[in-house]
């Protein structure tokens, strides 16, 4: 193993270390690297409702309005790992993980029209948007249902590359897979984004993005 546990994050990182995801020679280094007390990272492009940081929280104000942070990757990689953890709230969308091939667009509601995305609603679901619509590439009824207050914090990941979609949940002490696709439509990228249904969403440390 190349990853200390519990040391910034590492503990999630040798999960997906173990998969072949990351280390070894898959040629992942970290592009994106928020843990512990870290300060969440200044967006590149915002869109919507305000969000405001505090030291390791991003949080949304109040409004009910689609928004969503943005963070440009400074290069286009071929395969993308990007990690979050939600503080749930009354926001009713969570989209948590959106790795675009076009660069951010601050005037799209959804940040770009060439994307894969995480969507937390009713359901788990895997999304792919290509020519500016929605093609549903994995759904799970059984593993989420929509966010209360009260439901404890959870981390989620995408990983991407060509021909090849994963996506996984963490409650609790590990991760594990819940969704996976082998769509072919997108094979470079160059941004992240998180987007909310507004209504006080939070997101922590860590937030890692790595690619090659």
């Amino acid at each position: 193993m190349t990853y200390i546990p519990q040391v910034q994050g590492h503990s999630d990182l040798a999960y997906f270390e173990d998969l072949g995801l990351i280390g070894g020679s898959t040629g992942m280094a970290p592009i994106i690297s928020k843990n512990g007390a870290d300060t969440w990272g200044t967006p590149d492009e915002t869109y919507g409702t305000a969000a405001v940081i505090s030291t390791n929280v991003l949080k949304w104000g109040a409004a009910s309005a689609y928004s969503w942070v943005g963070y440009s990757l400074g290069a286009t990689y071929d395969k993308v790992l990007m990690m979050t953890y939600t503080i749930p709230s009354t926001a009713s969308n969570i989209y948590t993980c959106l790795i675009s091939e076009d660069a951010l667009d601050n005037t799209n509601s959804v940040a770009s029209d060439e994307h894969y995305m995480t969507n937390q609603t009713s359901t788990t679901q895997l999304h792919k948007r290509t020519g500016g619509s929605y093609t549903t590439l994995g759904t799970d009824a059984t593993i989420y249902t929509a966010s209360i207050v009260s439901t404890p914090a959870f981390g989620t990941a995408l990983y991407v590359e060509d021909g090849t979609q994963k996506m996984f949940m963490k409650f609790g002490s590990e991760w594990f897979l819940v969704l996976s696709a082998s769509d072919g439509d997108l094979t470079s990228f160059q941004a992240v984004a998180i987007q909310s249904g507004g209504k006080n969403m939070r997101c922590t440390t860590p937030f890692l993005v790595w690619g090659a």
